[in-house]
């Protein structure tokens, strides 16, 4: 078996967690296919960058550290962005089947 690549720079947080996706590049991170057999797919880079900008606006909606939120979504890329968005605030996740 082999073993799993490991990051070569530790991860002191869980924000450190999320820039650390960014030096990946384009790497495919997330790929989800559609009842339909389309694919849709997010780069590390792309993940990184969607999760920062999401978080900058869940933060003018006053959402920060501790804040409960809900997140009642199918799971899809845009659901793996909102996740991370929200360890990036340090708010709480809620996460709830649809």
């Amino acid at each position: 078996m082999t073993q799993p690549h490991m990051p070569s720079q530790r991860c002191e947080t869980l924000q450190d967690f999320v820039f650390a996706l960014a030096r990946h590049g384009r790497r495919p991170a997330v790929v989800a296919i559609d009842a339909e057999g389309r694919s849709n797919a997010l780069s590390y880079a792309q993940l990184a960058d969607a999760a920062g900008i999401f978080a900058e606006r869940l933060m003018r909606d006053g959402i920060g550290a501790g804040t409960p939120v809900v997140l009642l979504a199918p799971t899809r890329p845009a659901w793996i962005v909102a996740r991370l968005a929200l360890m990036l605030l340090g708010a709480l996740a809620v996460p709830l089947d649809d």
